[in-house]
Order: structure tokens, then C-alpha cells, then sequence
């Protein structure tokens, strides 16, 4: 990434809430802060609500007082200050926290990297900033251990991979008698999967193991808002839990792009352009508007685009798990399930009559996880089952399977 802020002008570090991007930015900086004459300046945005003071705060920061072009002449603006100020420094210049502020700091950013040839700029942002010449580094999640099944690696393995190292040393910092050893070891892994990497909820999890032991905590994942909760008093209040941070995510969005993100919890393991056409279409949200409102997920660092011919695309959990309780807040979980569970029946019915080609049994081997979800779904809602006249006959009554009476509901 060093070498990336040499070549670019401006380098946005683009990720989920949660995902480490100040972190980050700010080490970077602090390394490379003496190969320019000015330094680095970091300028933190998170607090700040008002666009028109995007300027301000950066001037501030650097310190530039509000000055006017002579005697009783009134102050410059920010933007005019700041540019004066560029124009023949070397310096770099930290953005932490643009995607409220996004058009005001694109504006800004800018006009600066115009005025000052020296200036490097370094951002922060859910969302890029869409300036000409920006480069974009998305932060990953931490690395993660695969699910070995029942034989797991042994802790010194363990131990090499980031989101497992970060876990083992904030519970060490919780509860000094945590040890990660072949018992711990397992769960701290598993825990650190289905937290997709994810630093902040690893560390607030983490925090946990003062009053929880592993194999609870583990189980108790499944409310993880309620139970990644209470970070630091210090750290910023969007920090402080898993579900401020996502909060913060969904309330920049319109309404439209919520929608949608609800919508798209209901897939289980990924999703084609095609599916999510069909599965969150309708009902206020047309099929222009799904290709439009995905690609804005992706820009704000909220779906993941796996790649893959067709495009595939994704959900961190935690995301998810969030959009799905704001899909039953909506009132949409029925409606928007039983589209999805359509979806996959055609998807069965289709594979069925290729059973032997080769691309078919590769597309339903990609949506094998929606195709269980979808099943269970429809075997555990209780009006369905008796709709579908489920549970079935007892044994040796020739009544239809499971997945039939499954499938038909």
C-alpha cells in the first residue's frame, strides 16, 4: 500500500464499518510521514456534521489562521487558505472518516491536489470519493482460518493467522489466564470465521471472555448484536458496538439501497445479478433499480463482489444478520422468502434436466448454500407445514419425503 500512495495522489482506503481502515491509515502515515517536508496531518472527520465545514477543520488543523489578503480585508475561505497554503509544500494530508461528508471532501481534496503538487492525500472511507486520478485500496477482512472439520490445526498454526493472533491478544488483555492451546484454539477459530474477520466485532468479542468461556460465547453468536456490545468509553460511539457501526452504514443510505440490502439478506452463500433481480425485484424496487442500487452496495463497501463467471456477489454475516432483522422490521420476511424459495425451486427444476453438464453442476454447487436455506426455511415456518400438511405420514404409510413436501411448500 506504501507504494501506492507514492505512485497516486490520493489513496482511499475503502471497507465495512469495523474493518480497521483508520487503524491503518494512520500507521501508514506514521511511516511515511518523514519523507515529506511538511509531514503527515491526521484530520478526523468522524464528529463532524456539517459538509461546509469540511474546510475549516482542515485548515485548523494545519493550523492556518483565518487571515485576510491585507488590512481590513475579510478572511479568506478555507479552500482558498488551504490552497495557498499546498502550493508549494510537501506534505501528507490524512482524510479519517469521509463517507458522510463525501461530496464536500471530494470537492476539497481536489482543488488542493490542483493547488499543491507536493500534497499527497491519504482517506478513509466506506465509500470512495470518486475524485479524478483516486486510487482505491478495499481493506480485506483479516485472514481466517478454513473449518478443518473435526481435526483442527494446532495453536502455533493457528496463531499465524491475523484475525486469530487479534483475538488471542485482546482476550489475553481481558482475562490474563486466557491461553490459545488445543482446547481454545478450535472455538477461537470458529468464532473468528463467523465474525468474517472482522476486527472490531473480533475485538468485542474478544472482550467477552472476561465473563464468558468460549464454547458460550460461541453459541451466543447467533444475537451477535446484543452481545458484541460495551467497547471502550474512549473510542467513538459508532465503535462502541457492532450494531453502531452497521447503524451508522445503513443510515447514509437512501431508501431505495436499504431495500435492497434487506432484501438480499434472505440469500444464503452468495448471489448471481440474475437472482437478485428476480428474488428483490418488485414491490417498489424494478430491475434497473436492483443493477443500480448493487452497484452502489459495492461502492460503500457493503456487498462484496466475489468475481466469477456470472458475477457473483456477497454479504459479510454481520451484514446480514443486520439486513434480515431489518427485513422482518419491514414487514418483507414472508414475502421476500417465498420469492427466494421460488427462485431456488426453478434453479432444482432446471438442474434436474442437466443433470450430467458439467456448467450446470457447477451452478448448483455455487448456490448449494441457498438451496439449504431455502429448505430449511420452508420445513421450519410452522403455517407452512401445515399448509404443506407437514410433518409427513408416519413410516411405511408411502407418504412423500422430507424435501417434497419441503419443496412444495
Amino acid at each position: 500500500m506504501a507504494k501506492l500512495v507514492e505512485q497516486y495522489r490520493l489513496v482511499t482506503v475503502t471497507g465495512p464499518g469495523g474493518a480497521g481502515k483508520t487503524s491503518l491509515a494512520v500507521e501508514l502515515a506514521r511511516r511515511l510521514a518523514g519523507g515529506y517536508p511538511e509531514g503527515g496531518w491526521l484530520v478526523e472527520l468522524a464528529a463532524l456534521g456539517d459538509p461546509d465545514l469540511v474546510g475549516e477543520v482542515v485548515a485548523a488543523t494545519l493550523g492556518l489562521s483565518e487571515e485576510g489578503a491585507g488590512p481590513g480585508t475579510r478572511p479568506l475561505p478555507p479552500a482558498e487558505r488551504l490552497a495557498g497554503f499546498v502550493a508549494d509544500k510537501g506534505l501528507l494530508l490524512v482524510l479519517d472518516n469521509c463517507e458522510h461528508l463525501v461530496g464536500a471532501c471530494a470537492g476539497l481534496v481536489r482543488g488542493l491536489l490542483e493547488a499543491g503538487p507536493g500534497l499527497r492525500v491519504l482517506a478513509t472511507s466506506r465509500e470512495v470519493l470518486g475524485v479524478p486520478g483516486e486510487a482505491i485500496w478495499p481493506i480485506p477482512p483479516l485472514a481466517v482460518p478454513d473449518d478443518p472439520g473435526q481435526a483442527g490445526p494446532a495453536p502455533e498454526v493457528l496463531a499465524g493467522y491475523d484475525a486469530v493472533r487479534l483475538f488471542a491478544e485482546r482476550a489475553a488483555a481481558a482475562d490474563p489466564g486466557f491461553v490459545l492451546d488445543g482446547a481454545s484454539g478450535p472455538l477461537v477459530a470458529e468464532l473468528c470465521r463467523r465474525l468474517d474477520g472482522l476486527p472490531l466485532a473480533i475485538e468485542l468479542a474478544a472482550a467477552r471472555v472476561r465473563a464468558l468461556p468460549l464454547p458460550e460465547l460461541a453459541a451466543r453468536l447467533e444475537d451477535r448484536f446484543r452481545l458484541l456490545a460495551g467497547g471502550g468509553r474512549t473510542v467513538d460511539p459508532r465503535q462502541q458496538t457492532l450494531r453502531a457501526t452497521i447503524d451508522w452504514s445503513w443510515a447514509l443510505l437512501a431508501e431505495p439501497d436499504r431495500r435492497l440490502w434487506r432484501r438480499l439478506s434472505v440469500f444464503s452463500g452468495g448471489w448471481t445479478l440474475a437472482a437478485a433481480e428476480v428474488v428483490c425485484g418488485g414491490d417498489g424496487l424494478g430491475p434497473g433499480e436492483v443493477l443500480e442500487g448493487m452497484f452502489r452496495l459495492v461502492d460503500r463497501s457493503l456487498v462484496v463482489a466475489a468475481g466469477g463467471e456470472p458475477a457473483r456477489f456477497g454479504l459479510l454475516e454481520s451484514l446480514r444478520a443486520y439486513g434480515a432483522e431489518r427485513l422482518v422490521e419491514a414487514g418483507e420476511a414472508q414475502a421476500v422468502a417465498a420469492r427466494h424459495r421460488a427462485w431456488c425451486l426453478r434453479l432444482a427444476e432446471e438442474a434436474a434436466t442437466h443433470r450430467t453438464a458439467r456448467p450446470w453442476l457447477r451452478r448448483v454447487g455455487a448456490d448449494y448454500d441457498n438451496l439449504r436455506a431455502a429448505l430449511d426455511r420452508a420445513v421450519a415456518a410452522p403455517t407452512r407445514r401445515r399448509r404443506c400438511g407437514w410433518p409427513p405420514p408416519s413410516a411405511g404409510t408411502g407418504g412423500p419425503t422430507a424435501p417434497s413436501r419441503a419443496a412444495s411448500c
